[in-house]
């Protein structure tokens, strides 16, 4: 086994994180940033919010859970990204 055999092979390991993340972590943020948002509409319903509701508090609290979602899933792929872009600066160029 020489170098550049090692580097490939942590290059696709890394890849094959990433991949799994982004196709198993997203979905699942994206769906209980959806659930939480159709709990907070059935509350409100429940409790006979207005109009303002929906067009103040619940718009902010979508944005806040919006923005904590897309936080979450960059800091949960900036590992994997650092690593593949590591591997990429130190693995040899290859020759044609």
């Amino acid at each position: 086994m020489n170098v550049c055999s090692l580097f490939l092979n942590q290059n696709e390991n890394t890849m094959e994180k990433l991949i799994v993340k982004i196709s198993l972590i997203l979905p699942a943020i994206l769906f209980f940033f959806y659930f939480s948002m159709t709990m907070v509409g059935c509350a409100a319903r429940i409790f006979k919010c207005s109009d303002k509701f929906y067009c103040g508090t619940f718009c902010w609290i979508a944005k806040i859970l919006g923005g904590l979602a897309v936080v979450l899933f960059f800091f949960s792929i900036l590992p994997d990204i650092k690593a593949f872009l590591n591997i990429q600066k130190h693995a040899a160029p290859s020759k044609k």
